[in-house]
């Protein structure tokens, strides 16, 4: 009667025992269409949406037979057999619960979150997590059915979460065979692998064959470290070693040693870089960045980055930080190497500074600042000195009306040298600054877009007691001069309706000298503007300008012009020019908006472009190019096409430079390896 009243409402729900002698195993449950028990045999036969599972397994099919003495299942037509995001599919099972092993026909297993499918005409459970397959395939495609690439093998062994093993082994490009291997060890896991990364090869004027190859190594769960082979036919051979290290989320840090044997200029190129970041708290920190390459010129020799080639120095340093309420402290230490000449001589070090620095100390209605640095300036030439600051500074501000505000400003600061340039004697500098700044910021809104409307006055008396053409010059304190200026700045933004975003933005900053100091012939300096037009998310404008009013004509211009469409176009173009001579220096220790003072700078006529096109769902060209329009030279040009499909991709890149051209060819598997070498990868970024 029982049997009877469950076939009526089609639905079985079985909970089985589990005998006293296997109380560690999970329990059994049991569902399906019907059901039978067949007592003498003690087994369960379960047919039409059967479904049994214990713990994190679930095996479906249309029929089961489960034995409750030996604790064995069988089951046959529509196996589909999941564990935790991991699914197998077959034709047939048969498995024991007490072993925990089995074997499936005609067995398929995908894993989610790798996009893996394993395929086998038979698949051997030999414990948990381990498998055999015996004439095996896999790929990373969607389609396993049929894959735009493939491995099959006579036995394939995996271990989730560690490595395959593969056998026997022959890579097909849809249904065609390209080559062989005996035996391959490949990882699987989910985390971190190591491995044989993707090669890149390539062909060049220069090198002639390139071949570069990387080995990753998983030293534990927070170090890792990768192998480098840099093969280049006519220049030489070379390699590098990286290691990395993360031991917890406030120290982390890596070493880089780059080593290359350049036998047609017959020099041995070295280069080593060490990073650390160490934090002991909130407040205190220490960070470390050191970098040293042997011959100087290694760089432009070698390097496939464009900013690497261009680099005239690198600096290597050490800080210690602390940042309180009101203050930070830091020491600091700092090396730079000059990549432009032969020898390191003339470079200026600091070794070290030491610096503390109060912030906003309220007294009543002012407010206390007070900065203090010792720094030990060092050369090879022998040209050393020491340099110590110490410059208070009390501010009162003031709100005139609710759209008005005003600071009002003085400061002391005190320098002294241990010697001068032309003689050995110690000096001291003292300025004495007095600064005066109104500020407005109101809204006018139009009929349709507000207008944001900003705009700064600063009026400022500085003055230096001591020989400006006798300090020794290290940055922007030595600089220090007399002077009286007013700067006026002024700021209107088109801002979007809801006023969350600038739809176009001018400022135009002048200064005037109320009095000329020194060699200056013109109260009135450059006056610059800069105009950033942004009508719409896909596209912005950015141009800057200084205009020379006694010359009547432009110094400097530099544009910036970009158009982003959905990430299927990107056009950039930007353009560089200075006169040359002398240019208006942007700020100064004082006042950011300044322009009195003029630096020496080259002239420089420089165009840039990138373009990034997808001419179809799986195409993408990809060009970016440096001319000289003065000198009418091109720089350098790279062009790049690369097609990609879900599971593979491919590409082709062209560099062009005025000492050499290279042709790379990448092949890139989902699953197998990265998808471009990394000196590439910014042509095909969207970003």
């Amino acid at each position: 009667m029982r049997l009877l009243i469950l076939l009526f409402f089609g639905f079985f729900f079985l909970r089985l025992t589990t005998p006293s002698f296997g109380e560690a195993i999970p329990q059994i449950t049991l569902t399906s269409n019907m059901l039978e028990y067949q007592q003498e045999e003690d087994v369960y036969f379960a047919e039409g949406n059967a479904i049994l599972t214990q713990g994190a397994m679930r095996l479906k099919g249309d029929r089961l037979w489960f034995s409750n003495k030996t604790r064995q299942l069988k089951g046959i037509g529509n196996i589909t057999l999941s564990e935790n995001e991991n699914t197998v599919f077959a034709s047939e099972v048969e498995y024991d619960f007490a072993t925990q092993q089995g074997f499936l026909l005609d067995g398929r297993l995908f894993f989610e979150e790798e996009n893996y499918t394993l395929i086998g005409k038979k698949i051997e459970r030999q414990k948990s997590g381990r498998y055999r397959l015996r004439e095996a395939k896999f790929t990373a495609c969607d389609c396993p059915e049929n894959p735009d690439w493939h491995i099959r093998a006579e036995r394939l062994d995996i271990t989730l979460g560690t490595y395959m093993v593969v056998k026997n082994l022959f890579f097909y490009a849809d249904q065609v065979p390209i080559f062989y291997l005996p035996y391959l060890t490949y990882p699987v896991k989910t985390t971190r692998q190591s491995g044989l990364l993707i090669p890149n090869i390539g062909i060049s004027s220069k090198s002639g064959l390139r071949y570069n190859q990387d080995l990753f190594l998983v030293l534990s769960q927070s170090q890792d470290m990768t192998f480098s082979l840099d093969f280049r036919e006519k220049l030489g051979i070379g390699g590098g070693i990286e290691y990395r290290y993360a031991l917890s989320k406030k120290t982390r840090g890596g070493l880089q040693v780059e080593q290359f044997s350049d036998t047609e200029s017959d020099i041995n190129r070295i280069g080593v870089r060490y990073q650390h970041h160490q934090q002991f708290s909130d407040q205190l920190q220490m960070s470390l960045n050191a970098r040293y390459i042997d011959p100087a010129n290694s760089l432009s020799a070698l390097s496939d980055e464009t900013a690497d080639r261009s680099l005239q120095v690198i600096e290597s340093n050490a800080a210690i930080t602390y940042t309180g309420e009101a203050s930070f402290g830091y020491l600091l230490a700092r090396y730079t190497q000059d990549l432009t000449v032969g020898n390191n001589n003339q470079t200026l070090m600091r070794l070290p500074e030491v610096g503390w620095h109060l912030i906003g100390y309220p007294l009543g209605p002012l407010f206390f600042d007070l900065q203090t640095t010792h720094t030990h300036f060092y050369r090879k030439t022998n040209f050393t000195w020491n340099r110590q600051q110490i410059a208070p500074r009390l501010s009162l501000p003031a709100k005139i009306s609710s759209d008005i505000r005003l600071n009002t400003w003085s400061e002391f600061r005190n320098i002294h040298y241990s010697r001068s340039i032309s003689e050995d004697r110690s000096f001291d500098q003292d300025v004495t600054a007095l600064g005066i700044t109104l500020e407005s910021d109101p809204i006018i809104t139009t009929t349709k877009f507000p207008i944001r409307f900003s705009k700064k006055l600063t009026v400022e008396k500085i003055h230096a007691a001591d020989s400006f053409s006798d300090i020794p010059f290290a940055d922007e304190i030595d600089k220090i001069h007399d002077r009286e200026s007013i700067t006026l700045s002024l700021f209107p933004r088109l801002l979007t309706q809801n006023k969350s975003a600038d739809l176009l933005s001018l400022r135009l900053t002048e200064t005037y000298h109320t009095r000329l100091f020194g060699t200056s012939s013109s109260k009135l300096s450059d006056m610059r503007a800069v105009l950033s037009l942004m009508p719409e998310k896909h596209f912005s404008m950015k141009t800057e300008l200084f205009y020379n009013w006694e010359k009547d004509q432009i110094s400097a211009i530099h544009t910036d012009f970009s158009v982003l469409h959905h990430n299927r176009f990107l056009f950039s173009l930007g353009e560089r020019y200075t006169q040359g001579e002398v240019l208006p220096q942007k700020g100064d220790l004082y006042n950011p908006l300044y322009l009195g003072d003029l630096e020496v700078a080259p002239k420089i006529t420089f165009l840039s472009g990138r373009l990034l096109a997808k001419l179809s769902n799986q195409v993408t060209l990809a060009a970016e190019t440096y001319y000289d329009f003065d000198d009418r030279l091109l720089i350098e040009e790279r062009f790049g096409l690369s097609y990609q499909r879900q599971c593979w991709l491919a590409a082709v890149i062209y560099q062009n430079r005025s000492d050499r051209n290279d042709l790379f060819f990448v092949v890139s598997l989902k699953g197998l390896g990265s998808n471009l070498p990394k000196q590439f990868s910014r042509l095909f970024d969207w970003q």
